[in-house]
């Protein structure tokens, strides 16, 4: 792994407890911010058993133009 990516990794890893933070705090105003916080980091309950990695490419997750 290249120096750049590890440091990124750390900086993330280190960020974590400050953007829950923040959640938790926008969750006082609107009380959904505070559901499903495990799932915006990427953790679910239920995994999906595609056999894959779980990542859907860009190509496939584009939405069609809308309708003239």
């Amino acid at each position: 792994m290249s120096a750049a990516r590890t440091l990124y990794s750390a900086l993330l890893w280190l960020a974590q407890p400050l953007y829950l933070l923040r959640l938790w705090w926008r969750g006082r105003a609107e009380p959904g911010y505070r559901e499903a916080m495990a799932e915006r980091l990427g953790h679910y309950a239920d995994a999906p058993s595609s056999g894959g990695s779980g990542c859907m490419r860009y190509r496939s997750a584009r939405r069609a133009p809308p309708p003239r």
